[in-house]
């Protein structure tokens, strides 16, 4: 397994909750995409990453409108036109998984949140 991992906490596994037998959820060591610094959180089952979740919250919302913009951006010029989209939810699927942009206001914080999961059986 990857070193720096920190398994999720009752209370995350509680919000987050557990869609598979045989998952477990981790806090990885941030990294840089984008030019930005973003929490990563890794999803396994039976030991295997099938979700990559790299995720930013801002307390500027004009920060956060740029670098969702940047994101939006990024991964339209690398996947194409959404297949879905409504307001702060963009969804890409491809022939190996699906990839979501979701942005969302918690209180006085900007979340930029992605979703990279495989579709691999």
């Amino acid at each position: 397994m990857l070193s720096g991992l920190i398994e999720f906490t009752r209370d995350e596994y509680a919000a987050i909750g557990r869609s598979f037998e045989g998952q477990r959820n981790y806090n990885a060591p941030p990294v840089t995409f984008l030019g930005h610094p973003w929490n990563l959180m890794l999803g396994t089952v039976h030991g295997k990453i099938y979700k990559i979740a790299p995720n930013l919250e801002l307390r500027s919302k004009q920060e956060a409108d740029t670098i969702a913009i940047h994101t939006l951006r990024y991964c339209t010029e690398e996947l194409g036109k959404p297949s879905q989209q409504k307001r702060g939810f963009f969804i890409w699927d491809t022939s190996d998984g699906n990839v979501i942009l979701q942005t969302a206001e918690v209180g006085d914080e900007f979340a930029i949140n992605l979703f990279l999961t495989s579709g691999a059986g």
